[in-house]
Order: C-alpha cells, then sequence, then structure tokens
C-alpha cells in the first residue's frame, strides 16, 4: 500500500511538473532587468489610442532558437476564436528560457495568446481580456483623420462665449442604430442630478464612433450619456469647466 502510495505522489508530480512547465504571464511594463509590472489577465486601454500590453512567456527547459510565435485570436460572436495577428520574438541565446513581446492593443474584446514553436506548433495558451477605460472622451478640437487632439476631463471657461468641447464616442462595434441622444446633466453639490440638454442626433447604424460638440457657459462638474434611441447606452464621463 505504501509503495501505491508513493507510485501515485511521485506520477502527480511529474505531470505537474509537465503541467506547470509553461507559463504566460501579462503585464503592463517589463524593465531592463526583465522586471514585470501589474500582471493580470485584464486590462483597460485608452479608446483613442489604445495600451502596450506585454505577452511573456516562461519555459522551465531553454527555448528552442531561432524563434518563438504569439499568436494573438480574438474572440468573434459566435463564441469562436479567430485568428487576428501573429507576433514573432527571435531567440537569440541557447539558454533562454523566457521570451516576450510588447504588443498594442485598440480594440475590446477577449483574446487568446498562443504560444508556439518554430514549426507553430501549440506550447502554452492563455486568455486576456481586453475593454476600454471609457467609451466617451473630451476634447476642444478633431483632427483631419477625426481624431480628437489633447483629450482630457478638465477645462477651463471662457468667460464671454463659453467653451465649445466635443464628446467623442468610440464604440468596439457598430452602433446598429438610427439616432443617439447626447445628455448632459451638471453636478448640484451631492449628485448630477441638473438635466441641461438632450440633443438627438443622426448616425449610421455601422458607425463605431462619432462626435457631438456642446457650449458650456458656467464652470463646474458635469456628467455626459450618449444613448442609442433604444437607451441603451453607448458610454458616458465626467469632466470639470473651471
Amino acid at each position: 500500500m505504501a509503495k501505491l502510495c508513493i507510485f501515485f505522489t511521485l506520477l502527480f508530480l511529474s505531470l505537474s511538473s509537465i503541467i506547470f512547465a509553461q507559463k504566460i504571464i501579462f503585464a503592463e511594463k517589463i524593465d531592463s532587468l526583465g522586471n514585470l509590472s501589474r500582471c493580470q489577465n485584464a486590462y483597460q486601454i485608452d479608446p483613442i489610442k489604445g495600451s502596450m500590453v506585454v505577452l511573456f512567456f516562461q519555459n522551465t527547459q531553454a527555448i528552442p532558437k531561432p524563434k518563438l510565435y504569439a499568436f494573438i485570436d480574438k474572440k468573434e460572436s459566435s463564441g469562436t476564436y479567430k485568428e487576428f495577428d501573429t507576433q514573432r520574438i527571435s531567440i537569440e541565446k541557447d539558454s533562454s528560457t523566457v521570451a516576450f513581446c510588447s504588443y498594442l492593443f485598440t480594440k475590446e474584446g477577449s483574446y487568446r495568446i498562443t504560444f508556439a514553436n518554430v514549426e507553430k506548433k501549440e506550447i502554452h495558451h492563455a486568455f486576456l481580456s481586453i475593454s476600454f477605460k471609457t467609451n466617451i472622451v473630451f476634447c476642444e478640437q478633431i483632427d483631419s483623420a477625426d481624431l480628437p487632439i489633447d483629450y482630457k476631463n478638465k477645462f477651463k471657461l471662457k468667460i464671454k462665449t463659453g467653451i465649445d468641447i466635443y464628446s467623442f464616442l468610440k464604440t468596439s462595434s457598430s452602433m446598429n442604430c438610427n439616432s443617439i441622444s447626447h445628455t448632459i446633466y451638471k453636478h448640484n453639490g451631492k449628485d448630477y442630478s441638473i438635466l441641461l440638454s438632450n440633443d438627438i442626433f443622426a448616425v449610421k447604424p455601422d458607425w463605431e464612433y462619432t462626435y457631438i460638440r456642446a457650449n458650456y457657459r458656467e464652470a463646474g462638474k458635469y456628467k455626459v450619456v450618449i444613448s442609442t434611441d433604444t437607451n441603451k447606452i453607448l458610454g458616458f464621463n465626467y469632466l470639470e469647466i473651471k
């Protein structure tokens, strides 16, 4: 009986070493010494510029040269993961047990990250969730590429004319509606219960972004909500005018 227990213990340890021989870590940054910071499996990214995420692979044995692949697959509405992008990582040292690359994510979604050998055979995979920090950003100008310039949440009031501020809406999929409402609430000292305006704007169902200009004439704190014609909230955010 004792020999049988020892056998199963050794078998478990052997299987464990195989299972945990590889590890994939997602991090916000990696320093010159290889130290990772803010490691997690879900990140909120800048909706306009996107954000970099480190895809880090760790192996218990040396990784064969000359390269490793990081396959990035994105989950579709059907629930299946479809090829989205591929990164090639050079392996230059015979003794390397880690490999990594920094990848710029610009779209929300669930991703399957697979590391594969030079023959493109899977070694290990892990899942990563990406979402926007917000769906609305504020700015005073839009550039020729229809992108917000110097977006922020705090602005300075111009006494005579007030200040024109764009609410720039960015979504990960089509808005699927024909019109949207742009609603502005002002903070009354306790909550955002003062309704200042509720304007309707036409959009096309396949649009994934749009922007709306509004004039603010008083200093204060504001909440902006953009919804579809079926009252589905596409985004909201807060701004302050001093």
